[in-house]
């Protein structure tokens, strides 16, 4: 991935945006209506808006603390945030051009819940553009729940070799973060929340028994 050209503000997040516009690189979101399903507190739709210019980008989140804290912090004509539960959008029938989803999904109870939602708010031809880890052993299951929503599968790439590199460069940072702001009986728990070296997250993508994967799916008409 071709290093990306940041403002300063964002070059403390460099990997995770980087993540971001990998991802996007498949569609030119330019003039765009946009939704991000699962974007926590916002940064990567903030990202989105300002560098790859979609008409519209609504960023949906389960937890309405980030929401308050999206809607705080980030005033951009076009950006807007609300709560919702990525199994039930808050969205109406073919609203989108494209929807994002970077690493929620394992999060849900249903992955064919999240998809279907995901095929109703799409317009006919929308893609989702889809980054997350998965079970090596279960990605065929994953892709049979894919192609069962309605989705033609366009692109698939594993990038676990680029996740663990940025996680390599961003494993300094975050340690000494984390040594600075949280107690030392918890540092363990956000060691691993943040993917350290050494954690079991960590030495899963090593190993091969977890896969991180980028992968386009576009809304076929049943």
């Amino acid at each position: 991935v071709h290093p990306l050209m940041l403002e300063a503000e964002d070059q403390a997040n460099r990997s995770s945006l980087q993540l971001y516009y990998h991802v996007c690189q498949s569609v030119n979101l330019h003039g765009q209506d946009v939704l991000e399903v699962g974007c926590g507190r916002g940064g990567g739709a903030s990202f989105m808006k300002r560098y790859l210019q979609p008409h519209s980008l609504t960023g949906i989140d389960y937890s309405e603390k980030a929401i308050e804290f999206c809607q705080q912090h980030y005033q951009i004509t076009g950006l807007h945030y609300q709560v919702g539960d990525a199994e039930n959008l808050p969205c109406q029938d073919s609203q989108f051009d494209t929807v994002i989803n970077v690493e929620s999904s394992h999060c849900y109870g249903r992955m064919d819940r999240f998809l279907a939602e995901v095929w109703r708010v799409l317009k006919p031809g929308g893609q989702l553009l889809w980054a997350d880890h998965r079970q090596a052993t279960r990605l065929q299951e994953l892709k049979a729940t894919i192609l069962g929503a309605g989705f033609e599968l366009v692109e698939e790439t594993v990038i676990t070799s680029s996740v663990l590199n940025a996680m390599k460069f961003q494993g300094a940072y975050n340690k000494a973060l984390i040594d600075a702001h949280v107690p030392k009986i918890a540092r363990q728990i956000f060691y691993h929340f943040s993917g350290l070296e050494g954690t079991h997250i960590y030495n899963q993508f090593v190993s091969g028994k977890l896969v991180y994967l980028k992968m386009v799916m576009r809304k076929r008409d049943h």
